[in-house]
């Protein structure tokens, strides 16, 4: 684990927390490629925001400060495992979703999503052999059609 860039994470979300004098601790772990900077907080509710879109915006200015350090890892801002929570609340939705595609023969639409949820979407129904997820929609409509694979 490269040290001087975790050691710039910390800097630069400590950096932001304090200027919103928010109080928390920021533990940076690398999985494979991945590095996740979750940040515990008594107040994890104002950094999550409604939807987890507060969250998405500090990552979205956290990866632009640190752009040139990141090279090609990717940075996850988390707050309290909030991200891993709701990825695998999308994730049973997804299979549930798939059990009724099943059930009924009938192709399902699901809420619009994030590219990352979307993702997760059409990793969790590639498991469902009979069934194809496909995207349908632009923009913030953008979302996932779980439907019976054509024979």
């Amino acid at each position: 684990m490269n040290e001087d860039l975790i050691s710039k994470i910390k800097d630069q979300l400590g950096y932001f927390l304090r200027t919103f004098g928010i109080a928390g601790e920021i533990v940076v772990k690398q999985s494979d490629d991945v590095l996740v900077a979750n940040i515990v907080t008594g107040r994890p509710e104002i950094l999550i925001g409604r939807n987890g879109q507060t969250l998405l915006a500090i990552q979205t200015v956290i990866r632009a400060m640190l752009s040139k350090n990141l090279e090609q890892q990717l940075l996850v801002v988390d707050v309290e495992g909030y991200r891993q929570k709701h990825n695998d609340q999308v994730k049973m939705m997804a299979r549930e979703a798939a059990l009724k595609v099943l059930a009924s023969g009938r192709p399902y639409h699901l809420r619009p999503m994030t590219s990352f949820e979307r993702r997760l979407v059409h990793v969790a129904v590639a498991d469902f052999t009979d069934l194809v997820a496909e995207s349908e929609g632009a923009d913030l409509s953008r979302h996932i059609v779980i439907k019976p694979r054509a024979k």
